[in-house]
């Protein structure tokens, strides 16, 4: 069983769980309220409700964080004073219940993020330039602002969606390699220049579900694979 860990807001995540075909399913902050979880971070039986099913640790094959936190906004279905309070116990249970996993989870959670490193976005200009990557920059402010030819790529794994050029893609690899992260987009102008990464990929495009759910779907790797940057 694969698990998406995301709001029902994300559009893009519910197309991937619709295209896995009953192999993924949507876990989001209303079935942390849900009774009958169980988790230990000291080891023994655990037990998820995953969209009204009882799921047991070893059921979970594959985990793909589609959220960097649950934000008060989201408890909808919590009484409004409490949902400061409620948003903090969930994000400090699903740090541990993630951490936990011994499956592959996409992106594993960090403290400051339950999706991967809390980088700011020089932070990550920073390491894509040790990843050998020339930041975009303008030498001088033009207002307005002229139009930039840009591109995404999509490291999922370790591999580049669709076709990307040797280089271009051996850079974006290192730098998902120094996020210690197995789903990145990342942001480039027309020279192969880094503009931006992107945390959240489109993960409905069509070649980027399939390669994707082909991932998680395998397994072969758990997240102690992929060491982050210090």
């Amino acid at each position: 069983m694969i698990v998406v860990l995301a709001n029902r807001s994300d559009e893009s995540a519910l197309a991937l769980v619709e295209r896995a075909q009953g192999d993924a399913w949507l876990l989001t902050a209303r079935d942390l309220s849900e009774p009958g979880w169980r988790h230990s971070p000291t080891g023994g039986d655990e037990t998820a409700i995953i969209g009204g099913r009882r799921v047991a640790r070893s059921e979970i094959t594959a985990v793909l964080t589609r959220m960097p936190a649950i934000a008060p906004a989201a408890l909808a279905h919590i009484d409004p004073s409490d949902r400061e309070f409620v948003a903090s116990e969930m994000n400090a249970f699903l740090l541990s219940w993630l951490s936990r996993l011994e499956c592959l989870v996409v992106n594993r959670p960090t403290a400051g993020s339950l999706m991967g490193p809390a980088w700011s976005r020089e932070r990550w200009l920073v390491e894509g330039c040790r990843a050998g990557f020339e930041p975009f920059s303008r030498v001088a402010p033009v207002s307005p602002l002229p139009l930039v030819p840009t591109r995404m790529v999509v490291v999922v794994g370790d591999a580049c969606v669709g076709d990307v050029p040797a280089r271009l893609g051996a850079r974006a690899l290192e730098l998902a390699r120094r996020g210690g992260v197995m789903l990145l987009g990342i942001c480039v102008d027309d020279r192969d220049r880094l503009i931006a990464v992107e945390p959240f990929p489109d993960v409905a495009r069509p070649e980027v579900s399939a390669r994707l759910l082909s991932f998680l779907r395998g397994g072969s790797r758990t997240s102690a694979d992929y060491r982050g940057a210090a």
